[in-house]
């Protein structure tokens, strides 16, 4: 399941008001890969925020009453295969005031109306689940809504990483019996990748753990294993590396190494388990030399193209620009109440005839060629 259109809106009509759309006022559309662009503080990782927001929602990991704003509205498609389910939400005051899930078309819930269709009975059935609480809350009663448990699989799979971001790395778990509680639970921890590997590790043996290396030593960090280890201090993750006598240990790795590392874990685990994740990825590269950075592309695009991940990226560094194809990226332009998004969906022509400029990726942002094309330069 993939993210298809996204519309978003915070404080409609206050000043403060903000909101994501494309280049025509319309929901924007989505990919396998997204690399968001644009010049600083345009919202790029306002963006990634937003679609973890609604993620952490649809999961009931976050409560209405948690969010950060009070007023918001989301209007996103998500396609499983050729199934698209369309779920409109508008909050006010941190209360649902409108709710809204339509599968192929076919509307199976509505707040306002309080009904929701039971696949069960074939039958419409009253909505009684109060104002605060959202409808994936019912993803357990599978038999009567399995639309909702596909929205709420899709939601609890979805990872957030930071590449600036060193809590993970210092963060051990405390015992071998923490460890076997992750394991035990309904669903994996997306945000602990110790238990994310020891499940891979469990699953799937020795093909998990050879990818993983393959990966690694394709990026540049020469390394012959990667396992857990235990100390004094906990449980974590331990690579060996080809040059070193003894294991390097997470809270020892460089965090260009731990990051490319756990985002390279979570991506085996989710090719194997054929699971369907979307991953999103602030600051790319952060941490990482040119070379390795370079590596890392191009293994996301190899894996990740037409599978059943979707990947979202933003980043500042104009060699991942020139690096990654146009077809991929998502230009963002900050107005004064949204963000507008330009894209290959939605401005085909326009990044089409880049290619005739003879210039690098990067320079089709620093010159704002996505605006107008070569409209600019005949001007000029």
């Amino acid at each position: 399941m993939i993210i298809e259109s996204l519309k978003y809106v915070r404080y409609k009509g206050k000043p403060y008001e903000w909101g994501i759309e494309d280049k025509d006022g319309n929901p924007t559309n989505f990919d396998n890969i997204n690399l968001f662009v644009g010049k600083n503080a345009v919202g790029k990782s306002r963006t990634l925020s937003v679609i973890c927001d609604i993620a952490r929602l649809l999961s009931t990991r976050k409560q209405v009453s948690d969010l950060k704003y009070p007023d918001i509205k989301y209007q996103i498609t998500l396609r499983e295969d050729s199934v698209r389910y369309e779920y409109d939400i508008s909050i006010e005051d941190y209360t649902i005031v409108s709710e809204v899930l339509k599968v192929d078309g076919v509307e199976k819930i509505n707040r306002e109306n309080k009904t929701i269709f039971s696949e069960k009975t074939q039958s419409v059935q009253p909505l009684t689940i109060p104002e605060t609480e959202i409808i994936t809350s019912l993803h357990k009663q599978t038999e009567d809504y399995p639309y909702i448990a596909e929205i709420y699989e899709w939601s609890n799979a979805l990872r957030h990483y930071t590449f600036t971001n060193q809590f993970e790395k210092n963060t051990l778990l405390v015992s071998d019996n923490e460890l076997d509680n992750l394991l035990l639970a309904k669903g994996l921890d997306p945000d602990n990748i110790i238990s994310i590997f020891s499940k891979g590790k469990q699953d799937f043996g020795s093909d998990f753990i050879h990818a993983i290396i393959d990966d690694m030593n394709q990026i540049g960090y020469p390394i012959s294993d990667v396992d857990l280890f235990r100390n004094r201090k906990g449980l974590g993750i331990s690579v060996q590396e080809e040059e070193l006598p003894t294991p390097t240990l997470q809270l020892d790795m460089s965090q260009g190494m731990f990051r490319a590392l756990s985002f390279i874990i979570q991506l085996n685990f989710a090719i194997k388990s054929k699971i369907s994740v979307c991953l999103l990825i602030d600051d790319l590269g952060e941490g990482l030399d040119f070379a390795r950075s370079k590596s890392l592309i191009n293994i996301l695009i190899h894996k990740i193209n037409n599978s059943y991940i979707q990947i979202f990226i933003t980043t500042n560094d104009r060699y991942i620009m020139n690096k990654i194809p146009l077809k991929y990226w998502t230009v963002i332009e900050r107005l004064p109440k949204c963000s507008h998004f330009y894209n290959y969906n939605n401005s085909k022509d326009i990044f089409d005839d880049f290619k005739y400029t003879g210039l690098n990726n990067f320079d089709f942002l620093a010159t704002d060629f996505y605006l107008h094309g070569f409209e600019n330069q005949e001007e000029e």
